[in-house]
């Protein structure tokens, strides 16, 4: 004999956050009306943030994709700060990706396309590829690149630890002006189109910074 059947479990969009909840002087419902996407992970850490008064917890996407999370969470102001501070860590680097360009334009810039796809043996080409870039590097320029490696992963460390944080600022800011807005009549329908998320800004932040970086390359190339 078959048991009683079991309903299944509803999905809470609230994750056990009471809807009525205050949350940064706002109500859980709005919060989860302007965040919309994935909004189980970021009511129960937003009232955590709150009610405790902490500034740090961590977020891995924050932390992978740094400024572009911010520009997907239309965190616009802070991305366009944590692209000017990864511009800066670029900078440190260039010097060594030009000697590095440098060399491989000595070696290979002469030839053509057809001629560098009949090379079976590439290794003296990239013996001397190495041995012009170290000849050309020197242990500043090495320094300075490693230090542009740790400033960028210093920009992304700080997103993790405060990307929750400065999302939540954010997120209670625009409910506020959103709230005090008489014109709009429908507020929490006014929340959900403001809100949620901008994956075309998080791409054009991603190809943008790219293109930074290789406008300052272009710059020690000449």
């Amino acid at each position: 004999q078959s048991g009683p059947a079991v309903p299944p479990e509803q999905f809470d969009p609230y994750n056990s956050v009471s809807p009525d909840e205050e949350i940064g002087g706002v109500s859980a419902t709005e919060v989860a009306s302007y965040v919309r996407i994935n909004t189980r992970r970021y009511l129960p850490r937003f009232k955590t943030l709150d009610k405790s008064g902490k500034k740090v917890s961590w977020n891995w996407c924050a932390f992978l994709f740094g400024p572009s999370w911010l520009f997907f969470r239309k965190c616009h102001l802070y991305g366009l700060g944590a692209m000017l501070f990864s511009a800066v860590a670029y900078l440190m680097m260039c010097p060594m990706y030009s000697d590095y360009n440098r060399a491989l334009y000595g070696v290979f810039g002469n030839m053509t396309a057809e001629e560098i796809s009949k090379i079976t043996d590439m290794t003296p080409y990239v013996e001397r590829v190495l041995t012009d870039f170290f000849k050309m590097s020197d242990q500043w320029t090495a320094l300075l690149f490693y230090l542009g490696i740790l400033f960028m992963i210093g920009v992304h460390l700080v997103i993790g630890l405060f990307g929750d944080r400065i999302y939540l600022s954010h997120c209670v800011e625009k409910i506020r002006v959103i709230r005090e807005n008489e014109e709009i009549d429908n507020k929490l329908q006014a929340m959900l189109v403001m809100g949620g998320v901008n994956p075309f800004a998080a791409a054009l932040s991603f190809y943008g910074a790219s293109l930074i970086f290789q406008l300052l390359l272009n710059l020690f190339v000449a």
